[in-house]
């Protein structure tokens, strides 16, 4: 999937935090419709994203931290 700019890759990365926080939260607090496998799946997409959106963007602009 070729996203037009990098503004929509990180608005991408931000609603991917967003739905990992709440997953998280699901299953901190044992709610029923927490899903491990989709846990995994999520936090997996989210890093291959990062690992694209840092060879988008310039050397200088890659100081913020990525980490999950």
């Amino acid at each position: 999937m070729e996203l037009t700019s990098v503004a929509e890759h990180a608005r991408l990365l931000a609603r991917m935090r967003r739905a990992l926080r709440l997953e998280r939260q699901r299953g901190r607090a044992g709610h029923w419709a927490y899903d491990l496998a989709r846990h995994a799946q999520l936090l997996r997409a989210y890093r291959a994203e990062v690992a694209d959106y840092l060879r988008r963007v310039p050397a200088q602009r890659g100081n913020a931290c990525w980490k999950v």
